[in-house]
């Protein structure tokens, strides 16, 4: 299944890849509520198309999710040409952050760069709102209304 809520082209698109269609829809509601235009797949091994399909200026990537995991679907999109330079922000329900300050990814060993953001679940909007205009300003794609 796919969702997608198109109005205004001049809008900054935000793609949500997760396998939970409630997290999807309050992603994605609460994107368009901020000035994005944005795009759901709750389905992993179809969320590649959809990213060539949708150009989206930044992707929200689920870790874990049967089937195409989020970091093999990230792996994908990195050897992509279309895909490669749009910034990816994972999000896992397994907090990256241990109590003693170190982070879990292993983004060497797991042979993929870093992501250009990571959030651990529950989302906060408000972080995550944060979150997507530093890296689309960093990237120099402008923020929600350009």
């Amino acid at each position: 299944m796919m969702l997608l809520s198109q109005s205004g082209a001049s809008r900054q698109r935000i793609l949500v890849v997760d396998d939970e269609p409630d997290i999807v829809e309050y992603l994605c509601t609460a994107l368009e509520d901020n000035g994005y235009e944005t795009m759901g797949v709750i389905e992993a091994d179809k969320a590649l198309a959809a990213a060539k399909s949708f150009g989206p200026s930044a992707i929200l990537l689920d870790v874990l999710m049967p089937g195409h995991s989020g970091l093999a679907l990230y792996r994908d999109m990195r050897l992509d040409a279309a895909l490669a330079d749009v910034p990816v922000i994972f999000l896992s329900g397994y907090p990256a952050t241990k109590q003693d300050g170190s982070r879990t990814p292993r983004w060497e060993e797991w042979k993929v760069p870093p992501p250009e953001g990571f959030l651990d679940k529950p989302v906060s909007i408000s972080t995550l709102l944060a979150t997507i205009k530093k890296i689309l300003y960093r990237e120099g794609r402008g923020g929600a209304n350009g």
